[in-house]
């Protein structure tokens, strides 16, 4: 808060209680209370908004999955099927891990 500020407050709050003080004495208890607001904010632990954190590991991940595109090996199924003369084999796509997607 501006020294100002606290000046009208200050100075609101002595004409409120009936104390009378002048315009020096009002701006020494106004910086005076500035600086007193100023330690409090500096020294007082205020543990950060833990919704910030989340958004930002929440807007990365979206990043990420919107930079994926589609696996070229398995064609987006996510799993390769190999034909044999007599048999087939099914397995997870070796490049994109089963998601069908991966980074480029």
């Amino acid at each position: 808060m501006s020294v100002e500020l606290w000046k009208e407050l200050i100075g609101e709050s002595l004409d409120s209680h009936g104390v009378t003080a002048t315009a020096e004495q009002i701006a020494l208890i106004a910086e005076d209370a500035a600086g007193i607001a100023e330690s409090i904010s500096e020294y007082s632990f205020r543990p950060a908004d833990p919704t910030i954190r989340e958004l930002a590991d929440t807007e990365a991940a979206l990043k990420r999955e919107r930079e994926k595109v589609t696996c070229r090996t398995c064609t987006g199924t996510g799993y390769l099927i190999s034909h044999g003369p007599h048999h087939s084999s099914e397995s997870s796509c070796w490049k994109c891990r089963g998601e069908g997607r991966h980074t480029p």
